[in-house]
């Protein structure tokens, strides 16, 4: 099969698409992946510090908070009773499916540029790999999505709360806050955003930091992967950047494997 014959118009407008594709994928490719990299950083630096100060959640730290007419000089726990760290754990899984799509489609641009040719590919290798992309997008977006609604389904600290279970006397069992169920992010910012809290405020306030980083990094990510679909997608409907679907030579056939 060879190429159809095209006006001068056609070809102008093919070579054009071929340029926005080539340039849409050199700077999605390189961005994803150091987005990728930074929402990994972010992520587990959060899940470290948490897991370091606490122990693995065996150890439990008080902060003494400095005595308003609504906390009454009670003590807390540096972490509350109900604390969902899915999200952040979440997060890592969303950001490694992103690097990994990233560096694939990276290293097959590698490929196709030092042969100097895009590859010729059956249709149902195409199909698989833009199944591939969108699959990982989807998941992408799924994490994301999940991660969204639990932090924003997180409740909200309230310095006067009593704990029914300690008779209204602290803030829940052991010190710990019973009033609602928090992911690491909504947590950590809003204690150390409480004026009156003094203690261990740079740890907490690194884990607000981190958490919130790697929070909005992921939704730039599901842009990115989208992006990134869409790019192979277009490059598969005849923009031939990676891919084409007609021989150059006569004798050359498509690829046995990707």
């Amino acid at each position: 099969m060879t190429p159809q014959s095209t006006t001068p118009t056609q070809t102008a407008a093919k070579r054009h698409q071929r340029i926005t594709c080539f340039l849409g994928l050199s700077a999605v490719v390189p961005l994803t992946t150091l987005l990728s990299i930074l929402t990994l950083a972010f992520a587990t630096d959060a899940s470290a510090s948490y897991r370091n100060f606490t122990d693995r959640g065996t150890v439990t730290t008080f902060s003494a908070l400095r005595p308003d007419a609504q906390n009454g000089g009670l003590e807390i726990a540096l972490y509350p009773l109900y604390l969902d760290l899915g999200p952040v754990d979440l997060r890592v899984a969303g950001a490694s499916l992103s690097l990994a799509l990233a560096l694939s489609i990276g290293l097959l641009c590698i490929f196709v540029h030092r042969r100097s040719k895009a590859l010729l590919l059956a249709a149902w290798q195409r199909y698989l790999v833009f199944l591939a992309l969108t699959t990982g997008w989807v998941l992408s977006l799924a994490a994301f999505v999940s991660c969204a609604v639990r932090h924003f389904q997180s409740g909200t600290f309230e310095p006067g709360y009593r704990s029914p279970s300690t008779n209204l006397e602290t803030y829940g069992p052991g010190g710990k806050y019973d009033g609602a169920k928090f992911d690491l992010g909504s947590w950590t910012c809003q204690l150390s955003a409480y004026g009156a809290f003094q203690d261990n405020r740079d740890v907490v306030s690194r884990q607000c930091t981190d958490a919130t980083a790697a929070f909005w990094l992921g939704l730039a990510l599901v842009l990115l992967d989208m992006a990134m679909a869409g790019l192979v997608w277009m490059d598969w409907r005849g923009q031939r950047v990676l891919f084409r679907n007609y021989r150059a030579l006569k004798d050359e056939y498509e690829m046995d494997y990707i």
